[in-house]
């Protein structure tokens, strides 16, 4: 009666470490509240379990990426870094999105939107971090950095990451 109290025990526990490790966060691209954009929304976000996942979900009339960057230079791709590559969404053709797996929930996850075409997007301010700095205003700086880049590169497109990765390229939902 013991060993099967202990293993209902276990049997509950590990559900629910499945269910933490396997926690997912919605990021929009393009939109806040309806609306479309040059954001993420949210433009930052806190996950603290490895192995979580980040979505970014492509809504409303726009062509935009995920790209990663570094601190320092918001609008250019950290060497080694993520890139979702474009993904256009017009007016009917619903949303797409774009899952990525944390595994580092220890160091920030800069990222940036690397469209140039009718408007450069990052530096209009569409940056975003997983995991900010805990104090201060790191956000604000990389936002007033993206604002005043010059450069804008586009990279290519990577699934692989620093601290993160992607199993398959941007697509309909």
């Amino acid at each position: 009666m013991l060993g099967m109290r202990v293993a209902a025990a276990f049997s509950t526990l590990a559900s629910a470490a499945v269910a933490i490790a396997q926690s997912n966060t919605i990021i929009n691209v393009g939109e806040i509240s309806g609306e479309p954009t040059f954001w993420f929304d949210p433009p930052h976000v806190k996950v603290t379990e490895v192995n979580s996942t980040v979505t970014f979900v492509f809504r409303k009339p726009g062509n935009h990426t995920v790209a990663q960057s570094s601190y320092a230079k918001p609008c250019e791709p950290l060497d080694g870094g993520f890139n979702s590559g474009f993904f256009f969404v017009d007016s009917s053709s619903g949303t797409g999105t774009w899952n990525l797996t944390i595994t580092d929930v220890n160091t920030p996850i800069w990222f940036y939107c690397a469209q140039q075409i009718s408007e450069v997007h990052c530096e209009l301010g569409m940056v975003g971090v997983i995991n900010p700095p805990a104090t201060g205003d790191a956000f604000d700086q990389f936002v007033y950095r993206a604002n005043a880049a010059t450069t804008v590169v586009y990279p290519s497109t990577a699934l692989t990451g620093i601290g993160a990765f992607a199993t398959a390229a941007v697509g309909p939902q």
